[in-house]
Protein backbone atom coordinates (compact mmCIF):
# COMPACT_ATOMS: atom_id res chain seq x y z
CA UNK A 1 0.00 0.00 0.00
CA UNK A 2 1.44 3.36 -1.05
CA UNK A 3 0.44 7.01 -0.50
CA UNK A 4 1.29 9.94 -2.79
CA UNK A 5 0.06 12.11 -5.64
CA UNK A 6 1.67 9.79 -8.22
CA UNK A 7 2.72 6.19 -7.89
CA UNK A 8 6.27 7.04 -8.95
CA UNK A 9 6.67 9.38 -5.97
CA UNK A 10 4.38 7.54 -3.54
CA UNK A 11 5.66 6.29 -0.17
CA UNK A 12 5.26 2.70 0.94
CA UNK A 13 3.10 2.74 4.09
CA UNK A 14 2.64 -1.01 4.63
CA UNK A 15 1.71 -4.40 3.25
CA UNK A 16 -1.26 -6.63 4.03
CA UNK A 17 -1.70 -10.38 3.68
CA UNK A 18 -5.48 -10.13 3.60
CA UNK A 19 -8.43 -8.18 2.32
CA UNK A 20 -8.67 -5.38 4.86
CA UNK A 21 -6.47 -3.00 6.81
CA UNK A 22 -6.83 0.28 8.71
CA UNK A 23 -4.62 3.37 8.42
CA UNK A 24 -4.77 6.41 10.71
CA UNK A 25 -3.76 9.84 9.47
CA UNK A 26 -2.62 12.50 11.94
CA UNK A 27 -4.39 15.33 10.08
CA UNK A 28 -7.42 15.52 7.81
CA UNK A 29 -7.30 16.27 4.09
CA UNK A 30 -7.38 14.74 0.62
CA UNK A 31 -5.03 11.78 0.27
CA UNK A 32 -4.28 9.50 -2.67
CA UNK A 33 -3.63 5.82 -1.93
CA UNK A 34 -2.28 3.12 -4.20
CA UNK A 35 -2.71 -0.64 -3.81
CA UNK A 36 -1.00 -3.31 -5.86
CA UNK A 37 -1.01 -7.06 -5.52
CA UNK A 38 1.97 -9.40 -5.29
CA UNK A 39 1.64 -13.00 -6.44
CA UNK A 40 3.33 -16.03 -4.91
CA UNK A 41 6.31 -15.60 -7.25
CA UNK A 42 6.88 -12.00 -6.10
CA UNK A 43 5.56 -10.38 -9.28
CA UNK A 44 3.95 -6.97 -8.82
CA UNK A 45 0.58 -6.19 -10.35
CA UNK A 46 -0.64 -2.85 -11.68
CA UNK A 47 -1.40 -0.32 -8.92
CA UNK A 48 -4.97 0.80 -8.29
CA UNK A 49 -5.59 4.42 -7.23
CA UNK A 50 -8.08 6.06 -4.86
CA UNK A 51 -8.22 9.72 -3.78
CA UNK A 52 -10.41 10.37 -0.76
CA UNK A 53 -11.15 12.99 1.87
CA UNK A 54 -9.98 11.83 5.30
CA UNK A 55 -11.40 13.39 8.45
CA UNK A 56 -9.12 14.56 11.25
CA UNK A 57 -8.70 11.95 14.01
CA UNK A 58 -10.97 12.54 17.02
CA UNK A 59 -9.50 14.05 20.18
CA UNK A 60 -6.11 14.57 18.56
CA UNK A 61 -4.25 17.82 17.87
CA UNK A 62 -1.18 17.89 15.64
CA UNK A 63 0.73 21.04 16.57
CA UNK A 64 3.60 20.51 14.15
CA UNK A 65 5.10 17.88 11.86
CA UNK A 66 8.61 18.93 10.83
CA UNK A 67 10.91 17.18 8.36
CA UNK A 68 14.51 18.27 8.77
CA UNK A 69 16.41 20.00 5.98
CA UNK A 70 19.64 18.97 7.77
CA UNK A 71 20.76 22.57 8.24
CA UNK A 72 21.65 22.01 11.90
CA UNK A 73 24.92 21.24 13.65
CA UNK A 74 26.97 18.32 12.31
CA UNK A 75 29.87 16.83 14.29
CA UNK A 76 31.86 14.09 12.55
CA UNK A 77 29.03 14.10 10.04
CA UNK A 78 28.54 15.40 6.53
CA UNK A 79 25.67 16.00 4.12
CA UNK A 80 25.57 13.40 1.38
CA UNK A 81 23.32 13.33 -1.67
CA UNK A 82 20.47 11.74 0.28
CA UNK A 83 21.03 12.62 3.94
CA UNK A 84 23.65 12.84 6.68
CA UNK A 85 26.51 10.31 6.83
CA UNK A 86 28.30 9.69 10.15
CA UNK A 87 30.54 9.17 12.03
CA UNK A 88 33.29 10.18 9.63
CA UNK A 89 36.44 12.29 9.60
CA UNK A 90 35.59 15.60 7.93
CA UNK A 91 38.71 17.47 9.10
CA UNK A 92 41.24 15.71 6.85
CA UNK A 93 41.73 16.71 3.24
CA UNK A 94 41.75 14.17 0.42
CA UNK A 95 45.55 14.00 0.52
CA UNK A 96 45.67 13.79 4.32
CA UNK A 97 43.17 10.96 4.26
CA UNK A 98 45.66 8.75 2.41
CA UNK A 99 48.83 10.11 4.09
CA UNK A 100 47.45 9.66 7.62
CA UNK A 101 46.62 6.03 6.87
CA UNK A 102 49.84 5.27 4.97
CA UNK A 103 48.01 4.53 1.75
CA UNK A 104 49.35 5.57 -1.62
CA UNK A 105 46.31 4.70 -3.73
CA UNK A 106 42.59 4.06 -3.34
CA UNK A 107 43.29 0.40 -4.11
CA UNK A 108 45.62 0.30 -1.11
CA UNK A 109 42.72 1.47 1.06
CA UNK A 110 40.51 -1.29 -0.36
CA UNK A 111 43.22 -3.87 0.21
CA UNK A 112 43.44 -2.74 3.83
CA UNK A 113 39.80 -3.68 4.36
CA UNK A 114 38.20 -0.25 3.92
CA UNK A 115 36.28 -0.33 0.61
CA UNK A 116 34.34 2.89 1.33
CA UNK A 117 36.21 6.18 1.02
CA UNK A 118 34.73 7.53 4.32
CA UNK A 119 36.42 4.68 6.20
CA UNK A 120 38.06 4.31 8.62
CA UNK A 121 35.15 5.77 10.56
CA UNK A 122 35.44 7.56 13.89
CA UNK A 123 34.15 6.45 17.29
CA UNK A 124 31.07 8.67 17.21
CA UNK A 125 29.33 11.61 15.57
CA UNK A 126 26.03 13.44 15.80
CA UNK A 127 23.53 15.66 14.07
CA UNK A 128 21.65 18.28 16.12
CA UNK A 129 19.04 20.92 15.40
CA UNK A 130 16.87 23.34 17.39
CA UNK A 131 13.18 23.82 16.62
CA UNK A 132 11.32 26.97 17.69
CA UNK A 133 7.57 26.40 17.93
CA UNK A 134 6.98 30.14 18.25
CA UNK A 135 4.97 30.10 21.48
CA UNK A 136 4.93 28.16 24.74
CA UNK A 137 3.23 24.77 24.63
CA UNK A 138 1.66 23.78 27.95
CA UNK A 139 1.98 20.07 27.27
CA UNK A 140 2.75 18.08 24.13
CA UNK A 141 3.92 14.68 22.99
CA UNK A 142 7.20 14.99 21.09
CA UNK A 143 8.10 12.12 18.76
CA UNK A 144 11.38 12.03 16.81
CA UNK A 145 11.63 9.53 13.95
CA UNK A 146 14.99 9.30 12.16
CA UNK A 147 15.28 7.08 9.10
CA UNK A 148 18.58 5.26 9.56
CA UNK A 149 20.25 3.20 6.84
CA UNK A 150 23.29 1.14 7.83
CA UNK A 151 25.90 1.49 5.11
CA UNK A 152 28.43 -0.86 6.68
CA UNK A 153 29.38 -2.50 9.95
CA UNK A 154 27.25 -2.47 13.10
CA UNK A 155 26.76 1.13 14.22
CA UNK A 156 24.25 2.08 16.92
CA UNK A 157 22.37 5.34 17.39
CA UNK A 158 20.51 7.18 20.13
CA UNK A 159 18.09 10.10 20.12
CA UNK A 160 18.13 12.82 22.77
CA UNK A 161 15.26 15.31 23.08
CA UNK A 162 15.90 18.52 25.04
CA UNK A 163 13.49 21.35 25.86
CA UNK A 164 13.68 24.98 26.94
CA UNK A 165 11.23 27.78 27.61
CA UNK A 166 13.98 30.41 27.95
CA UNK A 167 15.79 30.74 24.61
CA UNK A 168 17.05 28.90 21.54
CA UNK A 169 20.38 28.41 23.31
CA UNK A 170 18.97 27.02 26.54
CA UNK A 171 19.33 26.28 29.35
CA UNK A 172 18.11 22.86 28.30
CA UNK A 173 16.37 20.01 30.07
CA UNK A 174 17.89 16.90 28.47
CA UNK A 175 16.08 13.61 27.98
CA UNK A 176 18.74 11.17 26.71
CA UNK A 177 18.10 7.91 24.90
CA UNK A 178 14.47 8.61 24.06
CA UNK A 179 12.65 9.20 20.79
CA UNK A 180 9.22 9.93 22.28
CA UNK A 181 8.39 11.93 25.39
CA UNK A 182 5.62 14.01 26.97
CA UNK A 183 6.91 17.54 27.66
CA UNK A 184 5.37 20.50 29.47
CA UNK A 185 5.92 24.27 29.31
CA UNK A 186 8.41 24.64 26.47
CA UNK A 187 8.88 26.64 23.29
CA UNK A 188 12.18 25.28 21.95
CA UNK A 189 13.20 21.67 21.49
CA UNK A 190 16.62 20.39 20.58
CA UNK A 191 16.95 17.06 18.79
CA UNK A 192 20.27 15.21 18.66
CA UNK A 193 20.91 11.92 16.88
CA UNK A 194 24.21 10.38 17.99
CA UNK A 195 25.86 7.49 16.15
CA UNK A 196 28.42 5.24 17.82
CA UNK A 197 30.79 3.03 15.82
CA UNK A 198 32.20 -0.10 17.53
CA UNK A 199 34.94 -0.34 14.89
CA UNK A 200 36.39 1.60 11.98
CA UNK A 201 34.01 0.34 9.31
CA UNK A 202 30.61 1.15 10.86
CA UNK A 203 28.80 3.88 8.97
CA UNK A 204 25.20 5.08 8.75
CA UNK A 205 23.22 7.37 6.49
CA UNK A 206 20.30 9.27 8.08
CA UNK A 207 18.05 9.97 5.11
CA UNK A 208 15.26 11.76 6.98
CA UNK A 209 14.44 13.16 10.42
CA UNK A 210 10.83 13.82 11.40
CA UNK A 211 9.84 15.65 14.58
CA UNK A 212 6.16 15.56 15.47
CA UNK A 213 4.46 17.62 18.20
CA UNK A 214 0.99 16.38 19.08
CA UNK A 215 -1.44 15.97 21.96
CA UNK A 216 -4.30 13.55 22.61
CA UNK A 217 -7.37 15.05 24.23
CA UNK A 218 -9.46 13.31 26.90
CA UNK A 219 -13.02 13.86 28.09
CA UNK A 220 -14.46 14.16 31.58
CA UNK A 221 -17.95 14.85 32.91
CA UNK A 222 -20.72 14.07 35.33
CA UNK A 223 -23.86 15.36 37.06
CA UNK A 224 -23.82 17.61 40.13
CA UNK A 225 -26.16 19.75 42.20
CA UNK A 226 -25.25 23.42 42.00
CA UNK A 227 -26.34 25.18 45.22
CA UNK A 228 -27.33 28.83 45.32
CA UNK A 229 -26.03 29.02 48.90
CA UNK A 230 -22.45 28.06 47.98
CA UNK A 231 -20.33 31.17 48.43
CA UNK A 232 -18.36 31.83 45.26
CA UNK A 233 -20.18 29.03 43.43
CA UNK A 234 -20.27 25.24 43.70
CA UNK A 235 -16.86 23.65 43.39
CA UNK A 236 -16.79 20.78 40.89
CA UNK A 237 -13.72 18.55 40.85
CA UNK A 238 -12.43 16.89 37.71
CA UNK A 239 -12.36 13.11 37.68
CA UNK A 240 -9.48 13.04 35.19
CA UNK A 241 -5.98 14.32 35.96
CA UNK A 242 -5.66 17.17 33.44
CA UNK A 243 -2.53 19.05 32.51
CA UNK A 244 -4.68 21.68 30.83
CA UNK A 245 -8.38 22.12 30.00
CA UNK A 246 -9.58 23.35 26.60
CA UNK A 247 -13.34 23.65 27.20
CA UNK A 248 -16.06 23.25 29.83
CA UNK A 249 -19.79 22.82 29.05
CA UNK A 250 -22.70 23.04 31.53
CA UNK A 251 -26.26 21.84 30.76
CA UNK A 252 -29.17 22.33 33.22
CA UNK A 253 -31.20 19.21 34.00
CA UNK A 254 -34.90 18.90 34.95
CA UNK A 255 -35.64 22.57 35.61
CA UNK A 256 -39.25 23.77 35.18
CA UNK A 257 -38.14 27.40 34.86
CA UNK A 258 -35.55 28.79 32.44
CA UNK A 259 -32.11 28.84 34.06
CA UNK A 260 -28.71 29.91 32.81
CA UNK A 261 -25.56 28.03 33.88
CA UNK A 262 -22.20 29.76 34.22
CA UNK A 263 -18.78 28.66 35.37
CA UNK A 264 -15.63 30.28 36.70
CA UNK A 265 -12.35 28.62 35.78
CA UNK A 266 -8.79 29.84 36.22
CA UNK A 267 -6.87 28.36 33.30
CA UNK A 268 -3.46 27.04 34.19
CA UNK A 269 -1.37 23.91 34.41
CA UNK A 270 -2.73 20.86 36.28
CA UNK A 271 -6.21 22.21 37.18
CA UNK A 272 -8.32 20.15 39.59
CA UNK A 273 -11.68 21.98 39.72
CA UNK A 274 -13.93 24.78 38.47
CA UNK A 275 -16.79 26.76 40.04
CA UNK A 276 -20.38 26.50 38.75
CA UNK A 277 -23.46 28.74 39.16
CA UNK A 278 -27.14 28.64 38.15
CA UNK A 279 -29.17 31.80 37.58
CA UNK A 280 -32.86 32.33 36.98
CA UNK A 281 -32.96 33.48 33.35
CA UNK A 282 -35.72 36.03 34.11
CA UNK A 283 -34.75 37.54 37.47
CA UNK A 284 -31.01 36.87 37.42
CA UNK A 285 -31.13 35.45 40.96
CA UNK A 286 -29.00 32.45 41.83
CA UNK A 287 -30.95 29.19 42.06
CA UNK A 288 -30.26 25.59 43.02
CA UNK A 289 -30.47 22.83 40.44
CA UNK A 290 -28.80 19.87 38.79
CA UNK A 291 -26.45 20.33 35.86
CA UNK A 292 -24.55 17.92 33.71
CA UNK A 293 -21.02 19.04 32.90
CA UNK A 294 -18.36 18.01 30.46
CA UNK A 295 -14.73 19.05 30.11
CA UNK A 296 -12.16 18.41 27.40
CA UNK A 297 -8.45 18.72 27.95
CA UNK A 298 -5.12 16.94 27.90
Amino acid sequence: IYKGNTFATATLIGSKLGGFTSITETIGGNFTYWVLGIDSAGNLGLPGQLTTLVASPPNYILHSDIFSTFSGTKVNAVISFTGVAMPIDIASTYAQHFINNSWTTPQAQINAGFPIYAEPTLANGYYEEVIDYGSTLTSTNVTVSPTINVISGSPTFQVMISSSNVSATGPWTDNPNTSAIYLTNFRWIKVRVTVTSPDQVSLILMSSLETKLSVSLKNDGGNVTVNASDTGGTRIYFNEPFVGVNSITLTPQGSSTPVTPMYDFEAGAFPTYFMAYLFNSTTGARVTGVVSWSAKGY
